[in-house]
């Protein structure tokens, strides 16, 4: 999806009147009359905070209205600090969706002078989601901004990384490079920059993660950063060789780059591989994926990776929104019912082992 993006900052003045424009209405596809009609819009005066969290977790188009509808509600009625129910789950949304034309009111509601910490770390974290070039100053601001807790600021530095700024990479790096000194010295220590940097697959970050590997001694930190780089080049190999590995089935060879590569198709993949996912085989009845285990994480990976290409690519679902894979098909995936109120399982897919 290209779209001509404006730098937020500059248009910063507009205040809240971008939220109002018409774009809120849901998106139309064309389809021909004798196709199945399109599911119902959902309302936004009647759904629930959680319900809408849940539709945006599995990446429901019909949730975009619905969040630019509660952003312009909440942003009118601004009551400091914030945020409120509304105002938060509107601005998750605007993250997992990217909505790029939600920016003005971010960089508003960032800058308004009644704004709590709690706010202001969600706002950070909608921007870091969106990470547009129009979004880039803004990030870089953010970045900046020592008020904001680390585990935001790396949110951002990962945007901007992704966005070729340099900035962002050593912001990135300089807290891997904290995080090797308490894994060597300490007997506890936060590993949420490797959560981060295994999304990523920027050829800079791996070509500083290969010097980390040749720099530092035999053991637990040259290992941890071997298996970073090696989780970020499998990020980095084109799609087809990604659906290749997710579709391979062997436990064998698969154990340690299946999860890696569907989690990847995720983050880099279009909706044309979204049937392809939902038929994955399962591990084979015999050998190390065999048990329950297993099976369920498979199932569950190549659900969140289904959600994960849904919400950015809201508007390009083949053959229109009414073809896209059933909510209910991908919540059963997730381990989560869409308009209940069940939880994703909180289990995750293993990954090779880390200190």
């Amino acid at each position: 999806m290209s779209r001509r993006s404006v730098a937020w900052i500059a248009v910063a003045g507009l205040g809240f009147l971008g939220f109002l424009a018409p774009s809120a209405a849901p998106p139309t596809y064309g389809a021909p009359a004798t196709q199945p009609a399109e599911p119902p819009p959902l309302d936004a005066a009647a759904i629930s905070a959680e319900d809408l969290r849940e539709r945006i977790g599995a990446g429901d188009w019909r949730a975009v209205p619905v969040v630019r509808k509660w952003l312009a509600d909440e942003c009118l009625a601004f009551r400091p600090p914030g945020p409120s129910d509304r105002l938060r789950v509107a601005l998750r949304g605007v993250g997992a969706f990217r909505l790029d034309d939600a920016g003005v009111g971010l960089v508003r509601l960032y800058h308004h002078p009644g704004a709590g910490p709690q706010l202001r770390e969600q706002v950070a974290l909608a921007a870091s989601g969106v990470g547009t070039e129009g979004a880039k100053s803004f990030l870089a601001e953010l970045l900046e901004d020592a008020a904001l807790p680390v585990r935001i600021r790396l949110e951002v530095a990962r945007a901007l990384a992704e966005l070729d700024d340099e900035a962002g990479r050593k912001f990135l790096l300089d807290t891997y490079d904290t995080y090797l000194i308490d894994l060597s010295t300490k007997n506890a220590w936060d590993g949420r920059v490797c959560s981060i940097l295994e999304r990523m697959h920027d050829s800079k970050v791996m070509v500083s993660l290969e010097a980390v590997e040749r720099r530092e001694p035999p053991g637990v930190t040259r290992n941890n950063a071997r298996t970073l780089h090696d989780q970020m080049a499998i990020n980095a190999m084109p799609v087809e060789d990604l659906l290749k590995l997710a579709e391979d089935d062997d436990w064998e060879r698969g154990m340690y780059k299946r999860y890696p590569a569907i989690a990847a198709l995720g983050y880099k993949a279009g909706p044309e591989v979204i049937p392809r996912l939902l038929a994955l085989k399962p591990w084979p009845s015999s050998g190390g994926g065999a048990d329950a285990f297993h099976q369920r994480i498979l199932k569950e990976c190549a659900g969140r990776a289904v959600a994960d290409i849904r919400r950015p690519h809201w508007q390009e679902h083949p053959d229109g929104p009414e073809k896209a894979p059933a909510m209910r098909e991908i919540g059963s995936a997730t381990g989560m019912m869409v308009g209940t109120s069940a939880k994703p399982a909180a289990t995750r897919p293993a990954a090779p082992a880390r200190p």
